[in-house]
């Protein structure tokens, strides 16, 4: 059987807070590409499955798709918190 070849990409995804939601992911190269979900956690994998989905679904039916940037295979999407004196 043939290898399943993979290729890994960087894509930007903007993560906001929504009251008596939890919080909002969506990547913002991909039209109408978001999550909602109770936790950070559960909205960082939900929002990964659903580019990918997005991405086959739109090679599927032929459709052009913007510009997307190579990443390592080693590279991880984290959020780190910073508190800034007002």
């Amino acid at each position: 059987m043939a290898e399943l070849v993979t290729k890994t990409y960087a894509m930007p995804v903007q993560i906001s807070k929504i009251e008596g939601v939890g919080y909002r992911a969506e990547c913002t190269i991909l039209p109408g590409c978001f999550v909602d979900g109770s936790t950070l956690e559960k909205v960082l994998t939900d929002i990964q499955e659903a580019i990918v989905l997005y991405i086959e679904a739109s090679r599927e039916r032929g459709l052009q798709l913007p510009e997307m940037v190579s990443a390592p295979g080693s590279a991880v999407l984290t959020i780190v918190p910073v508190a800034v004196p007002s």
